[in-house]
C-alpha cells in the first residue's frame, strides 16, 4: 500500500544555504493548512518533503540532522492525524526517508516517530492501522537501528493490548533478524521485556515473546540459559521442545531440578500442616477435659460455687494472678479456665473469708476438683479415654460431677440464700 504512494513521489531540488529556513516553513504547513484546501496542501507539502530527501543536494547526515531539529517534532504530531489519508502520505514518506537517509534517520524514529507510529496501530479506522504498522514494519526489516530497542522494549508495558502485540512483535522480529552485534547492545531490556511478557495472557504477546527466546538462543546459548533459570517451570516445559539442540540437555536438567525443589517444598508443607493439625487437635482436648471436670465439681451443690476474697472490696491480687499465668502457654490458658469457671480463690463479688464448716467443705472440693482437672489436663492424648475409665469404676460418682442445667429462677433463688448465709455472717460478727 505504503509503496505505491512512494512510487508516486519526485525529487524536488532545492538550495543547500536555504534548506535551514525551508524545513521550518515545510514543518508549519504539514501541520496547519491553509483555507482554500486543508488536507490536500498538507499531502502535498508532505510529499515536497520526501522529494526534498530524494533530491540529495546535501549529504545524508547533514540533511537528517536539519531534518531532525526542524521537522521531527511536527512529524510525530502529523502522525497522530485522524485523517487516513494523510496519515498514508507521512508513512510512505518515513519509509522513503529511511532507505535515502541510512542510520542518520535513527534519531528521529526512536525520539519522534516509534511511540506515534505504535499508538496508531490501536486506533479503530482500518486504513490508518495498516498504514502505521506497515511502516514500522519496514522501518525495523532496513537496517538495525540499536538506539531504537530502548524505547521499543518501554512500548512492551502499555495499557493497549494492540501496542503489547505489536511491540512483542518488533522485538521477536530484532531476535530473529538482527545481527548478533546489534542484538547485544541492548540484550538487557530485551530479556526484561520477555520476562514480563513470557507468561502473558494475551497469546500473540506470549508467542512473541517465546519465539523471541528461541531466536535468542540461537546466538546467546550462555545467557539464555541463565535467563530460563528464573522462568516458571510451567512455561519452561512447553519451551522446552523448540528450543535449540545445544541446550536441550541443560534444559532438561534445569527442568528436573525445578520439579525436585517443587516436590521437596509440597511434602515440607504438608508434613508441616499434619503437625499443626495434631497440636490443635492436643489442644483442643485440653480445653475440653478441663472445663468438663472443673464444671463438674463446681456445679456439685446445684449453683455457682462460693468464693473466698479479701476484705474491704479488693480487686484481684496482681501478683498471684501473673504468677499463675505466667509460667507457659499451657498454664495460661489453664488459669483462663479456672477464672472463667469462677474457681479461682481471688475471683467474684468482695465479700469476707467464711470460717464456718460448710465453706471448709466448698473449699476441699474446690481443691479436689482443681486436682483433678489437672490429672485430666496433663493427660491430653487420651481424656475421653480416662472420663470413660470413671465412669465404669463409679458411676454414681461420674453422674455427681457432670454439669447440671439450671434456669434462671434457681439462679435467682440461690443468689437471695447468699445474700442471707452474708447477713448473718455479718451480724454474729
Amino acid at each position: 500500500m505504503l509503496d505505491g504512494i512512494k512510487d508516486s513521489l519526485k525529487p524536488k531540488s532545492y538550495q543547500a544555504r536555504n534548506l535551514q529556513k525551508e524545513l521550518k516553513v515545510m514543518a508549519r504547513e504539514i501541520k496547519q493548512a491553509s483555507k482554500d484546501a486543508p488536507w490536500k496542501e498538507r499531502v502535498k507539502r508532505i510529499s515536497e518533503l520526501g522529494g526534498m530527501a530524494m533530491a540529495q543536494v546535501v549529504d545524508a547526515d547533514e540533511f537528517a540532522g536539519h531534518l531532525h531539529k526542524e521537522v521531527g517534532r511536527a512529524m510525530g504530531e502529523v502522525v497522530l492525524d485522524l485523517r487516513s489519508q494523510i496519515v498514508k502520505q507521512l508513512c510512505a514518506v518515513l519509509v522513503l526517508m529511511s532507505e535515502e537517509l541510512g542510520s542518520s534517520f535513527d534519531k528521529t524514529i526512536q525520539l519522534h516517530l516509534l511511540g506515534p507510529l505504535l499508538k496508531q496501530c490501536a486506533v479503530k479506522a482500518l486504513p490508518i492501522k495498516a498504514s502505521a504498522w506497515e511502516c514500522l514494519q519496514a522501518l525495523f526489516s532496513h537496517r538495525t537501528m540499536p538506539l531504537v530497542i530502548k524505547p521499543l522494549v518501554d512500548e512492551t508495558v502499555s495499557k493497549e493490548k494492540i501496542i503489547r502485540q505489536h511491540s512483542m512483535e518488533l522485538v521477536a522480529y530484532i531476535c530473529a533478524e538482527w545481527e548478533p552485534s546489534a542484538i547485544q547492545k541492548g540484550m538487557g531490556p530485551i530479556l526484561t521485556a520477555i520476562h514480563g511478557r513470557i507468561g502473558e495472557a494475551d497469546e500473540l504477546v506470549r508467542e512473541s515473546a517465546r519465539n523471541s527466546v528461541v531466536s535468542l538462543a540461537q546466538n546467546f546459548p550462555r545467557a539464555i540459559v541463565e535467563f530460563l533459570r528464573d522462568v516458571d517451570p510451567k512455561i519452561l516445559k512447553l519451551m522446552e521442545p523448540d528450543l535449540p539442540e545445544e541446550i536441550q540437555e541443560e534444559v532438561t536438567a534445569l527442568l528436573d531440578s525445578l520439579d525436585g525443589g517443587a516436590s521437596f517444598q509440597s511434602s515440607t508443607s504438608s508434613r508441616g500442616g499434619g503437625l499443626n493439625v495434631v497440636g490443635a487437635g492436643k489442644m483442643q482436648a485440653r480445653r475440653s477435659a478441663g472445663a468438663r471436670a472443673n464444671a463438674g465439681y463446681s456445679s456439685s451443690r446445684g449453683g455457682p460455687q462460693r468464693s473466698s476474697h479479701s476484705a474491704g472490696g479488693a480487686s484481684l491480687d496482681p501478683p498471684n494472678r501473673s504468677a499463675r499465668g505466667s509460667a507457659s502457654l499451657g498454664m495460661g490458658q489453664r488459669s483462663n479456665t479456672y477464672s472463667n469457671q469462677g474457681s479461682s480463690p481471688r475471683n467474684g463479688a468482695s465479700l469476707r473469708s467464711p470460717t464456718s464448716a460448710s465453706a471448709r467443705g466448698s473449699s476441699t472440693r474446690s481443691s479436689r476438683g482443681q486436682a483433678s482437672a489437672m490429672a485430666q489436663m496433663d493427660n491430653v492424648d487420651a481424656p475421653d479415654a480416662q472420663l470413660r475409665r470413671s465412669k465404669s469404676d463409679n458411676p454414681k460418682e461420674f453422674e455427681a460431677q457432670q454439669p447440671k442445667q439450671q434456669s434462671p429462677g434457681d439462679l435467682l433463688a440461690r443468689l437471695q440464700e447468699l445474700r442471707a448465709e452474708v447477713l448473718v455472717i455479718q451480724k454474729g460478727k
